[in-house]
């Protein structure tokens, strides 16, 4: 007899769910990560059914031999891996066990379910679209549940069960108020083979693209196309003006889609764009905006039927080790007005923190490909802090490999000040003049520029900025104005800020900065590489914040690389003021990082990029 079993424990009210592959056995949830893999190879993305199973799935005595396999060992091995987890209560230890069955169709059979704070069982097939039955309200430990579904079964396939909170307690189970139990990043599931008796059944496309399963005779497994295929998803805790959510790595062997839904599962809130393979944060838009923070789920589901678009009710979920492919996080609107969604998993807020670092830590070997240094030499700027009359500055070096100019702006990059003639190679002095005379002690920054369009005259919106490191090259200096009239300086030169960005695939309407730390608080701006104007800004950043979403003010059309730059909220009114909020320095250098978008859309271009 073939089981599937899930362990869930209770820490400080949180649910912790584990799940085994064949057999009855006992497994602890994944520690400290929000990331579901694959499995080893083998597992498949798909439910692979033993066929030697199928004279046990035709015996009448399936329930009763579920009781004989469930071993000491299997028991002791729950008390060894419950132990790990030094404040799990033993008592709250949850189990639920389904084994593979033959079914009139009219219902299935989960052999034995314990909920410490009571619940539901649900069934869906595996297109997840909405559920096929649920169980009665099940409070504590009970054996044999039946689940009668709402329409008979006439196909052969892989069903999915699922533990629900009776999160408003009413002992009924209540569709899109009700919420999963979810440990260790993941939903508390496992799934079974049903095989129907009847003699009509048929057998259904299950969980990958079913091309072999036309014979009804013969159905009583129903294989995978391709029992090589594998997939995993990873997404962190992170802040979102609502209108979007970031998954931070999608690895989709055939190719598919990452669908978000809340908690309740009622239906997706949005899905990705198709995901040809790998990708690292895959941008997930909202049908409707969040207004509440709270615990969301990606789930990955395979092209089923190969038209590259999300098809609910005909696209698949990725399957691995008898578990749906998800993964949680918690999502904090920045809203004023946002409220804290009730969810049943408040434990995701502490396992995603690994996967936060690995995103950062993956910042300098994916802005590698951004680098606009040319092959022949490095660009560089440098600046002193200088008296001027108020009509120009002198930048003291500037080395471009492939020639362009320096543009100077104030410390709020609203637009150039000025900017120098053409510079070939390495200058001395260069002098720039500006275009209105400075009254004004302050902060300036001069910003290095490629001739993109090689007609030696600077063009803002064509121009792009050279990049190094996954910086703009650029420096900034104090520039006191004889007769000044006052001081315009930077906010605080206290003030400390670094931000994180990797390369990243987009549906074109906003963009994922990993990390902002501002330490007064502020926005992060984000800007293509001529550096015009921004083409969004963050909400406010009060402090360190994981995963910045920026909406942009118009979508994407090119792939190209765009400039974060980190702003302080100089007018403490919480709202990005252009014109007004002055950029943080770090080293004598405006606080940015650069990202190659790669933009989702069919229609898609190659925007160039400096360097």
């Amino acid at each position: 007899m073939t089981h599937r079993t899930i362990t869930v424990v209770f820490v400080v009210g949180l649910v912790v769910l584990g799940m085994t592959g064949i057999g009855v056995a006992s497994a602890t949830p994944a520690e400290d990560s929000s990331e579901l893999s694959a499995g080893d190879a083998g597992d498949g993305v798909f439910l692979q059914e033993d066929p030697d199973n199928e004279s046990d799935n035709e015996t009448d005595d399936s329930l009763d031999d579920q009781a004989d396999n469930e071993t000491d060992d299997a028991d002791d091995e729950d008390i060894a891996d419950n132990d790990t987890e030094d404040s799990v209560n033993q008592t709250t230890a949850t189990n639920v066990i389904v084994a593979d069955q033959a079914s009139n169709g009219s219902s299935i059979v989960v052999s034995s379910v314990d909920l410490p704070e009571g619940g539901f069982v649900t069934v869906y097939n595996t297109t997840m679209a909405s559920p096929l039955g649920n169980s009665s309200f099940i409070n504590g430990s009970q054996e044999i549940v039946n689940v009668t579904f709402d329409q008979p079964l006439t196909q052969n396939q892989t069903l999915a069960v699922l533990a629900f909170n009776d999160t408003n307690g009413n002992q009924q189970f209540d569709l899109g108020t009700d919420e999963v139990y979810v440990s260790g990043g993941q939903l508390a599931a496992a799934t079974a083979m049903v095989n129907i008796t009847g003699q009509n059944a048929t057998n259904a496309t299950n969980a990958t693209n079913a091309t072999n399963a036309t014979n009804a005779t013969n159905a009583t497994n129903a294989m995978l196309a391709n029992q090589s295929a594998s997939a995993n998803l990873s997404m962190v805790n992170q802040t979102s003006n609502g209108t979007s959510v970031m998954v931070n790595s999608a690895n989709l062997s055939q190719g598919g889609f990452v669908a978000v839904y809340n908690t309740t599962l009622a239906s997706p809130l949005g899905n990705s764009s198709f995901v040809n393979g790998s990708q690292q944060n895959v941008s997930v838009t909202l049908d409707q905006s969040l207004t509440q923070n709270q615990t969301l789920a990606a789930v990955a589901f395979n092209d089923t039927n190969g038209n590259q678009q999300f098809d609910l009710g005909t696209d698949r979920i990725y399957v691995s080790d008898e578990q749906p492919v998800t993964a949680t996080a918690m999502v904090n609107v920045t809203e004023q007005n946002a409220t804290n969604a009730t969810n049943a998993t408040n434990a995701t807020n502490a396992t995603n923190a690994t996967a936060a670092a690995n995103a950062t830590n993956a910042t300098n070997a994916t802005n590698a490909t951004n680098a606009t240094n040319a092959t022949n030499g490095t660009a560089n700027v440098s600046m002193a802090n200088q008296t001027s009359n108020g009509s120009s500055v002198v930048v003291n070096s500037t080395t471009l490999p492939e020639g362009g100019f320096v543009t100077v702006y104030n410390a709020t990059l609203a637009s150039p000040l000025g900017n120098s003639s053409f510079v070939n190679g390495s200058q001395q002095n260069v002098n720039v003049t500006l275009n209105q005379s400075l009254t004004q002690n302050q902060t300036l920054a001069a910003i290095a520029f490629n001739d993109t369009n090689g007609n030696q005259q600077f063009d803002l919106g064509t121009d792009e900025v050279y990049v190094s490191g996954g910086q703009l090259v650029a420096t900034t200096a104090m520039v006191n104005v004889t007769n000044a009239t006052g001081n315009a300086s930077m906010a605080n030169q206290s003030a400390s800020a670094n931000l994180s960005m990797v390369n990243q695939t987009s549906n074109g309407t906003s963009v994922m900065v990993n990390s902002a730390n501002l330490s007064q608080g502020g926005f992060v701006a984000v800007y293509n590489a001529t550096m015009a104007s921004p083409l969004g800004n963050s909400s406010f950043v009060n402090g360190s914040q994981q995963n910045v979403s920026v909406t942009l003010d118009q979508s994407l059309t090119e792939n190209q690389t765009l400039v974060a730059a980190a702003f302080n909220d100089t007018n403490g009114n919480q709202q990005f003021d252009l014109g007004t909020d002055q950029v943080y320095v770090s080293g004598g250098q405006p606080v940015t990082t650069t990202a190659t978008v790669n933009v989702t859309s069919q229609n898609t271009t190659n925007a160039s990029v400096a360097g």
